[in-house]
């Protein structure tokens, strides 16, 4: 089978999984009451989450500028704003988001694929850490609270939580030397062996340059939470922001261990959100509303604004 046929086929693919999955859930759920629920959406709650997304692509351009100095070597900021967005428009409608890693080099003449796709890769890895660890200690609790699991494998949970989290930085901070120990372990050496050509870039960037990011990570975490936990407060008056920034947090943690085999994640997002949503008492159709809206504003918006970078550039 050709490369080209390939291509076609796993986009096809996604668009109908996407299809069924979000049709199921509209099913499930009643189409009556979703639109009901839409309706009753807090106009000025919208209107924050639109404000921030204009904060959250500045944090986005903001690390993809840092990342391009330092592995790319490339000081030009409309260069690397026509990336960012290119990486937008066509990481939506490709299997897995793989087309944010080449698309962001069509601006980038003078720079290789490779690089460009290592650069994207430290860009996108350094928001790991952050996800991983503010979301799992919430998920931890989570656990605790609503589940009756026992204290001693709760324990074990955490211990093994912790480890991986100091493994995660000690390979951004320590690669060679994280490579050199993790290697001689059979399971992960094989990670190694996968990961090494794009994990090579955190050579490239220092220590100071990877606090940085991490910070300005943190931002965008932060930023990306409080927008989905006000598209959950948008549709319902049964819980308070808080409430709803522990469903967002849930559901942005729970989200990337599931591979994004659909157009903008669109259906398994909302499906988490429906599950993590039920469990504090909110309806299944403030689920589906509200990562059905993060994704308009957060996902479908900057990839439209994208297509005119696209253009542009042709």
């Amino acid at each position: 089978m050709k490369e080209q046929t390939k291509k076609r086929f796993l986009i096809a693919g996604k668009i109908f999984l996407t299809l069924a999955l979000f049709i199921y859930l509209v099913i499930y759920i009643d189409f009556q009451k979703i639109l009901i629920t839409f309706s009753r959406a807090k106009l000025g709650t919208v209107i924050i989450i639109l404000i921030l997304l204009a904060l959250n692509l500045y944090v986005q351009f903001k690390r993809w500028e840092l990342v391009s100095q330092k592995v790319l070597k490339n000081n030009n900021r409309r260069q690397i704003l026509s990336s960012l967005f290119h990486g937008f428009a066509w990481g939506i409608i490709t299997p897995m988001r793989t087309g944010e890693f080449v698309a962001r080099k069509i601006p980038m003449k003078e720079s290789s694929t490779f690089a460009i796709v290592l650069a994207t890769f430290v860009d996108k890895f350094l928001l790991m850490p952050v996800i991983f660890f503010i979301g799992g200690v919430l998920a931890i609790v989570f656990i605790s609270v609503f589940t009756e699991i026992s204290t001693y494998l709760l324990i074990l949970i955490s211990v093994l939580f912790l480890l991986a989290f100091v493994l995660i930085m000690l390979i951004i901070f320590n690669y060679y030397r994280a490579k050199t120990v993790l290697s001689k372990f059979v399971l992960f050496a094989k990670l190694f062996k996968k990961m090494s050509l794009n994990l090579e870039g955190f050579s490239l960037v220092g220590r100071k340059d990877i606090v940085s990011l991490l910070l300005l990570s943190f931002l965008l975490y932060l930023i990306y939470t409080s927008q989905f936990a006000l598209s959950i407060f948008a549709f319902t008056d049964k819980a308070d922001f808080l409430t709803c920034l522990w469903i967002s947090n849930l559901v942005i943690f729970s989200k990337n261990f599931i591979p994004p085999v659909t157009l903008g994640e669109v259906g398994i997002r909302e499906a988490i959100t429906i599950y993590f949503a039920s469990k504090f008492g909110i309806s299944a159709s403030v689920g589906f509303d509200a990562g059905l809206l993060i994704f308009l504003i957060n996902i479908l918006l900057p990839s439209l604004i994208g297509v005119y970078f696209v253009l542009r550039e042709k």
